[in-house]
């Protein structure tokens, strides 16, 4: 108990309510100035003690003493009835003190503290927050938000109990704005009562944004601004820039409020490995490759090999794996799974990474994807102005594909060509309906001058509004310079303006295999053509060379090029 709390149970006046202190003055009314009283104090010192040595030599040495400190202290309390001391209380209005506790979701992460016994310190410290201990040598790490309870609550609530004798205490909860626990002031019995409330608070809110959240409560203090904030958080911000917590103690400073910070977190980067970017169709064939990319991001300064598993949900066997090997330092490695369904149905495949053995955070292992596995076939429509190579090739072996059923519409074919071919047309489609009913079109060099207008609209909105795919194969005719000024031209992935069109009857004597870009290797599954990605790089170094292609000198925006020819540098024209 301190001497103020004691002088106010001796003379009986009662505690200081909630926000409020008790200032005591003693006031004095001399008769006389101060410089007066000084100078009689010192007269009066010297005389005793030279009058004691004169007249009471006989005496010992202590006796002497005793006497002239009761002589001096009869004059002291002569002086201080004549100064008509007097001793008065006010009741004073105390500033704020606020208190921030970070419970967003970042908060509910435990910290790798690197040895067993800052872990069990770390344990220790929350064992009234009903932390358990693990059995093993190495207890498992308290989230971030227990250490703060901890903090909070330990020794009856000792560490805010200590600033309720010059302050008036207010508590929060922050995640995105502030929450206030309790009441407007907190006394002693308040903070006793409030404790199991505060072991009991859990992580809520996905965002962390405590420059908002000090921002509003000194707005809402604005006329009485309190003498410091205290915030307890581990600093993650998921806002703007603006909403750090370092901006909002500048905004602090500026107001001359100091912002205190008790951080929470391991410095060093905790051991973390992560599914991340994981992509594949939504919609696969049976017995066609279902192809699997994603990215295992690290987070630590660790290296080794880990392995990546594809699996089906309900089915604990992998479906596929794949061993890889983590830089210490880079980017997230790509990795791609594959895996061919043999039936039809809705499935639920989990692409995951095996977790280290000190990986405490689990959650960002996995990541789940559903596919639909369906046995239709696929409409396809095949165009071409003439019976060209790539027209043949194509439609016999689009006629013998199970999974596609092919339409063919030649522009230069006689009349009869339509009822003795079982995949032909007559004409190119005209009612959108029609046009619709396909899912792909393959268009060759066809001539654009004989397909009506509005049919032309229709492919552009066959891709814009169907979603449906147009494949263009360039010719020495029409495509794709035939195009310009169409609606076709909106559709190509490359500027007309360049292009550099090999003469059909002038071959390429030096001419390179056509080699895959990496987006072409990892990007889409069309260009594999074997189970792995080695073996499909050498599927691909092995094919003949082209001898007639059209270089392209400049890409739209946002077109991406699978495969190129090397004979005309190291990038080589796209294909």
């Amino acid at each position: 108990m301190d001497l103020q709390r004691w002088g106010e149970r001796l003379f009986g006046i009662p505690p200081a309510d909630p926000g409020l202190g008790t200032s005591w003055k003693v006031e004095t009314n001399f008769p006389f100035p101060m410089w007066g009283l000084l100078l009689f104090l010192i007269v009066a010192v010297a005389l005793v003690v030279w009058t004691y040595r004169r007249d009471a030599g006989g005496l010992s040495r202590p006796v002497r003493t005793s006497l002239v400190l009761l002589r001096l202290f009869s004059i002291a309390c002569i002086l201080f009835f004549l100064s008509g001391a007097v001793i008065s209380l006010e009741r004073t209005s105390l500033p704020y003190l606020l208190v921030l506790l970070d419970n967003s979701r970042s908060m509910q992460t435990p910290d790798q503290l690197g040895s067993a016994e800052l872990q069990s310190q770390a344990v220790a410290w929350t064992a009234d927050q009903s932390a358990t201990t693990s059995s093993s040598a190495i207890p498992a790490p308290p989230a971030r938000l227990e250490l703060a309870k901890g903090l909070l609550t330990k020794n009856n609530g000792s560490f805010l109990r200590s600033f309720l004798k010059t302050h008036k205490l207010r508590l929060y909860t922050f995640s995105d704005k502030p929450q206030r626990i309790g009441g407007d002031i907190l006394n002693d019995d308040d903070l006793l009562k409030l404790l199991p409330q505060i072991r009991t608070l859990e992580t809520a809110g996905t965002n962390t944004r405590p420059g908002v959240a000090v921002r509003e409560l000194l707005d809402e203090l604005r006329g009485s601004l309190p003498t410091a904030v205290v915030v307890l958080t581990d600093g993650i911000n998921t806002g703007e820039e603006a909403d750090r917590l370092s901006v909002a103690a500048e905004t602090a400073a500026a107001r001359g409020v100091p912002l205190l910070n008790v951080g929470f977190g391991n410095p060093e980067p905790m051991a973390d490995l992560a599914v991340t970017d994981t992509l594949v169709d939504e919609v696969a064939f049976v017995d066609d490759p279902i192809n699997f990319k994603t990215r295992i991001r690290k987070t630590g300064d660790f290296s080794g090999k880990v392995q990546v598993q594809l699996k089906q949900v309900g089915n604990d066997a992998p479906l596929a794996k794949q061993e890889i090997n983590l830089p210490a330092e880079g980017e997230p490695v790509p990795v791609e799974l594959s895996f061919t369904p043999h039936a039809v149905g809705d499935l639920e495949f989990i692409v995951e990474v095996l977790p280290l053995e000190r990986e405490f955070r689990l959650d960002n292992n996995q990541e789940r994807r559903h596919v639909s596995v369906r046995n239709e076939k696929i409409r396809v429509l095949l165009v071409d102005s003439s019976p060209r190579y790539e027209y043949r090739y194509l439609k016999h072996l689009l006629e013998r594909e199970k999974t596609i059923e092919l339409a063919s519409v030649l522009q230069d074919s006689a009349p009869e060509y339509a009822t003795e071919d079982r995949t032909a047309l007559p004409h190119f489609p005209v009612r959108k309906e029609e046009l619709f009913n396909y899912d792909v079109l393959i268009l060759g060099d066809i001539l654009p001058d004989q397909i009506a207008a509005s049919s032309l609209e229709q492919i552009r909105e066959f891709v814009s509004e169907k979603g449906g795919g147009v494949v263009f194969i360039a010719g020495n005719r029409h495509n794709p310079r035939g195009f310009r000024g169409t609606p076709l031209e909106v559709l190509l992935p490359m500027e007309l303006d360049g292009l550099k069109l090999t003469d059909a009857d002038q071959l390429i004597p030096d001419s390179s295999p056509v080699s895959l870009t990496p987006e072409g290797r990892h990007g889409s599954g069309m260009f594999r053509l074997a189970d792995t990605d080695p073996e499909n790089q050498k599927v691909w170094e092995h094919l003949p060379p082209i001898f007639w292609f059209l270089q392209i000198e400049k890409l739209k925006s946002g077109a991406v090029p699978f495969a190129s020819i090397s004979q005309s540098g190291p990038e080589g024209p796209r294909l």
